[in-house]
């Protein structure tokens, strides 16, 4: 059994790799910082309630452990010390670059830049998930995306609406996965939400025994990190367009039969054939490619 890390360790890791990337992201987003915590329930969380107390600053913010990480279907994740990197990068967002409609495609485009930025065998599972893929074509889930946006406060009157754009990272770095449950949500009477069956979980770490780096969080983040930031610079320069063909060289369910998990708790089957140039994702049934919006559906091998 691998031994547990020194949190103070890690911490140290953290802030060598923090100072290593500074100068560059600097350069690329000026006046971004970069933060180490030790613990936090969320690190979205904490970038969400710092907009809405006026603060729009890029902010890369990092937690060594995350209790109550957020994820889609109500999950609250519990990533444990050196078992994840769990991180968000906050983004000033100003509505001149359009509305909210102009992130569709985010999600793909950021689980793109993340599974180049990691090794060959990684590949994305629209709209946010980062898979590996065995010999046999099996998949087990490495990490994924949570993109979250938020109005910044004013604080004085007649100052320009602005927007935060979180992205939340999460990435099995480890053997053990990070402990998920159920958020308790009220249901309506007689009614039963349709909920996915969880996937199998992978780690970066068994990726390439042979590259120490991928079982190191600090060192993942450094990888990582960079290559979100560029990813985003192009986004919002071009929109998808530019990750449609990167996309299609990772895409993990390409060909393959699908049940998309609808929000009213329909199924739908079909067969996942690649994204429109919005990054919506082309599900072939009977009557041709249907395309779906992340916030409509989930989406399982069948």
């Amino acid at each position: 059994m691998t031994p547990d890390p020194d949190p103070r360790a890690l911490q140290a890791a953290f802030a060598t790799a923090a100072e290593a990337m500074w100068p560059m992201l600097h350069a690329r987003l000026p006046g971004i910082s970069l933060e180490v915590l030790p613990s936090a329930d969320s690190t979205n969380t904490r970038l969400l309630q710092r907009a809405r107390a006026g603060d729009a600053s890029p902010t890369a913010l990092v937690a060594i452990e995350q209790t109550a990480g957020r994820g889609r279907q109500g999950r609250s994740w519990h990533a444990r010390p050196g078992d994840a990197l769990t991180f968000s990068l906050a983004l000033p967002w100003s509505p001149d670059a359009g509305d909210v409609a102009a992130l569709d495609g985010l999600s793909v485009a950021v689980g793109v830049a993340v599974a180049e930025s990691l090794h060959p065998d990684v590949r994305v599972k629209w709209p946010n998930d980062l898979w590996r893929l065995d010999a046999h074509g099996v998949p087990g889930k490495l990490g994924g995306v949570l993109i979250e946006v938020a109005p910044v406060a004013a604080h004085a009157a007649g100052q320009p609406a602005q927007r935060l754009v979180v992205i939340g990272v999460g990435l099995n770095v480890r053997g053990q996965a990070p402990r998920a449950e159920l958020a308790a949500a009220p249901r309506a009477a007689c009614a039963t939400p349709a909920v996915p069956p969880a996937m199998p979980y992978a780690a970066l770490a068994a990726l390439q025994p042979g590259e120490p780096a991928l079982a190191q969080p600090a060192a993942v983040w450094q990888r990582v990190l960079p290559a979100l930031v560029e990813a985003w610079l192009l986004f919002r320069r071009e929109g998808f367009a530019p990750f449609a063909g990167r996309f299609a060289r990772r895409d993990a369910l390409a060909g393959r039969d699908v049940t998309l998990w609808q929000a009213d708790g329909g199924q739908q089957a079909g067969r996942a054939c690649g994204v429109d140039g919005q990054g919506r994702l082309l599900v072939h049934t009977a009557a041709g490619p249907v395309p779906w919006s992340a916030g409509d559906v989930s989406v399982r091998l069948a």
